[in-house]
């Protein structure tokens, strides 16, 4: 992992993922400013949100493909169920599930990817055990390099 100061969405990585809720929402942070950019990105998130029950969508990925920026996909991956500071506590399980998810892909698709610290801001995720979960992760498909932007 590469860890890199700097904004994500500057980033020309294949892939950009960032954590979202099941409730449809991205008021705020990294998701807020991913709405404002890619509308369809946003269109696509509450369309499978309205399918689906909350429960279903933790862990799972949406791969959006975009047409503006360096990078050609939005991973939206469903780390928690609600939103807000009220309602933080990352969920590890659901998040090292997700994180195993979003890297096989990318390993397996031959796509890089960047994220920020993921699960670590309004999910209330701790950076350390979230960076040893995707460390694990990366191991387990050969060292699979991503990179983390932070602020």
């Amino acid at each position: 992992m590469i860890e890199k100061q700097g904004d994500l969405l500057e980033s020309s990585e294949d892939v950009i993922a960032h954590g979202c809720n099941t409730q449809g929402s991205m008021g705020a942070g990294i998701a807020k400013q991913i709405k404002e950019r890619h509308p369809a990105v946003h269109r696509k998130y509450i369309e499978i949100c309205d399918i689906y029950d909350d429960e279903s969508l933790l862990s799972e990925l949406q791969f959006v493909k975009v047409n503006k920026g360096d990078y050609d996909f939005v991973a939206n991956v469903f780390t928690q169920q609600y939103y807000g500071r009220r309602h933080s506590g990352l969920d590890y399980t659901v998040f090292a599930h997700a994180m195993d998810k979003l890297i096989r892909i990318c390993s397996e698709e031959d796509l890089s990817l960047a994220m920020p610290r993921i699960g670590c801001g309004l999910a209330g995720g701790d950076w350390d055990m979230c960076k040893d979960i995707i460390d694990n992760k990366q191991d387990r498909y050969n060292h699979y390099e991503l990179i983390v932007y932070y602020l």
